[in-house]
């Protein structure tokens, strides 16, 4: 993550990574990882200011369980799908979600958001 944008990201809040558009459904399912202990699983796009794209995936699994509470942290894994010669040249400004509510469809108790990668 810091190498896709360029900077340390510590201490930076999650949110901010992501650009306007994406923020109110990545703010839902934060929550949602951490209050029904559920795995997300996302398509994600990145796009620097010199105008490279790149593909990503993006997995929150559940929150692990210490001293029985779920809300400590959450850890989870943002990779791109493909490798890109500029991943390590170029910043990514914000992330978008390739995902909108309206998309979404119950599979056996997974919901899958189409988008992302086409």
């Amino acid at each position: 993550m810091c190498t896709l944008f360029g900077r340390e990201l510590r201490g930076e809040p999650f949110m901010r990574l992501w650009d306007e558009a994406s923020r109110e459904l990545v703010g839902a399912l934060v929550p949602t990882v951490a209050d029904e202990a559920v795995a997300v699983v996302a398509g994600v796009a990145a796009r620097t200011t010199e105008g490279s794209h790149a593909d990503l995936k993006l997995l929150l699994p559940p929150p692990l369980y210490h001293r029985g509470r779920t809300h400590g942290r959450l850890l989870g894994v943002l990779a791109p799908i493909s490798a890109h010669g500029w991943l390590s040249a170029e910043r990514v400004g914000a992330l978008e979600i390739g995902a909108r509510p309206r998309d979404a469809r119950p599979r056996r108790g997974l919901t899958v958001y189409d988008g992302g990668r086409k």
